[in-house]
């Protein structure tokens, strides 16, 4: 399973707030939520490297971080076009979820879960469902 960098919010807040689980459904589900977290935190840690590469730095090594009267503070960075672009990058790097031994349960219980979701689904929210549907359909075919 293949998950890119920049969709990783979108399924861990879907998957805690769309999907009523209990028991083993929901540990199962943690279990992936930790997967994505420990994802997440990395990603983290690469925009921190991106904006101590693009931006002018204090003292202390760390991207400095500016706000003009009525405006929101934000980072300095010296070349916008460039730090977009590394980013964007970035977001669309994908990471694998292995479909092995150690994760099988967990994707096929999520997999089930999801496909067999009584809730009904109407504008943003079914477009929405058929993403994560689309995420969980082709794992474990032969």
């Amino acid at each position: 399973m293949k998950i890119k960098n920049g969709q990783i919010d979108f399924y861990t807040r879907w998957l805690l707030n769309q999907l009523k689980l209990a028991g083993k459904k929901n540990r199962m589900r943690m279990k992936f939520l930790e997967i994505l977290a420990a994802r997440g935190e990395e990603l983290r840690k690469y925009h921190l490297q991106l904006l101590k590469e693009h931006c002018s730095l204090d003292e202390q090594g760390n991207p400095v971080i500016v706000q003009a009267e009525g405006e929101q503070r934000r980072y300095e960075v010296m070349d916008e076009l460039a730090f977009e672009q590394d980013f964007r990058e970035l977001l669309e790097e994908a990471f694998t979820i292995e479909e092995n031994e150690e994760n099988k349960e967990m994707l096929l219980v999520l997999k089930e879960s999801i496909e067999e979701c009584p809730e009904t689904w109407a504008g943003e929210a079914a477009i929405e469902y058929e993403q994560i549907c689309k995420l969980f359909d082709t794992i474990y075919e032969e």
